[in-house]
């Protein structure tokens, strides 16, 4: 695919060709919006990560874009551009745009931390320096404090793609590299317990669909969890495969087969399950021990 603005041309990767038609219109859109505005002289790399690069079908994935430009990039110039994508977002089914007051609530919450956002824009030398907070613009002081940064980014590197430029990843991961993830694994638990307890307290609100955050909170354990335990990022049906080996008695062994199974069922028909989501936070302690019990000094 080829877009021209500004006088330059921009050529997506082959990969490019094998996404989802739709996520292809997407991303055709979002191009064509950043040459606009943020001028494609100044884009480094455009990369795509999450559930899209393996073209799953489950109806909760959204199409995570991370776009990298140079440091001396406007900032004028990127807060024009992340206007549109926003809307862009709502236009393709990512985000919902309904200005209720729940639905401004969750997207100031969803904003902050990240969750359920499909475009993030950073500049190089944030990006290389892992700089959280500033790659995927939430909240500087949560991040430091619930997210497990060296879990979550990565997660991303290894289950991305380029669709331009120059590829980064190298060097983030170096930057990585080197020092024990065992403090990310208590703030993994942490962090996922919170979303898993809030997702029951908006049970009362059907129209904000809490099953999602639900879910949510269920898949990023267990994908922190794996890369903890076998540092590297894998389908969800193999990941839960691997714990399936993980359990020490029968009885632990089908308990926790049953829940992923349905965690797996729920992710492709992301329909309201009480049982699930009230018995989700206790589901997630125990794989997290799980996790530190199996684990090799990681």
């Amino acid at each position: 695919m080829r877009s021209k603005k500004q006088n330059l041309d921009i050529t997506l990767n082959s990969a490019f060709h094998n996404l989802n038609p739709k996520i292809q219109l997407y991303i055709n859109d979002v191009i064509t919006i950043l040459g606009i505005y943020i001028t494609f002289e100044n884009i480094i790399s455009i990369f795509l990560f999450g559930s899209q690069t393996r073209r799953t079908k489950a109806p909760v994935a959204d199409c995570d874009l991370l776009i990298i430009v140079k440091d001396s990039t406007p900032q004028k110039r990127i807060n024009q551009s992340k206007k549109y994508l926003l809307a862009l977002e709502i236009k393709y089914g990512f985000l919902k745009g309904k200005p209720n007051i729940f639905n401004q609530i969750l997207f100031a919450i969803q904003r902050t931390t990240g969750m359920f956002v499909s475009h993030f824009i950073t500049e190089k030398n944030d990006f290389i320096q892992a700089k959280f907070h500033k790659i995927f613009s939430v909240n500087y002081v949560i991040s430091k404090i619930l997210a497990p940064i060296k879990l979550v980014l990565l997660n991303m590197i290894d289950n991305s793609m380029i669709l331009y430029g120059v590829d980064l990843r190298p060097r983030i991961r170096d930057h990585l590299c080197g020092t024990s993830l065992i403090v990310n694994i208590f703030k993994s638990l942490v962090m996922n317990l919170a979303i898993s307890m809030s997702s029951i307290l908006l049970l009362p609100f059907k129209e904000l669909n809490p099953i999602k955050y639900s879910l949510e909170s269920v898949k990023w354990s267990i994908k922190s969890i794996n890369y903890f335990l076998f540092h590297d990022s894998k389908p969800l049906d193999q990941v839960i495969e691997r714990f399936k080996l993980l359990s020490k008695s029968v009885h632990q062994k089908s308990n926790t087969e049953l829940f992923l199974k349905q965690f797996l069922y729920l992710r492709h028909n992301p329909i309201e399950n009480i049982g699930f989501m009230l018995g989700s936070p206790k589901k997630i302690l125990k794989l997290h021990v799980l996790a530190l019990q199996n684990s090799k000094g990681s």
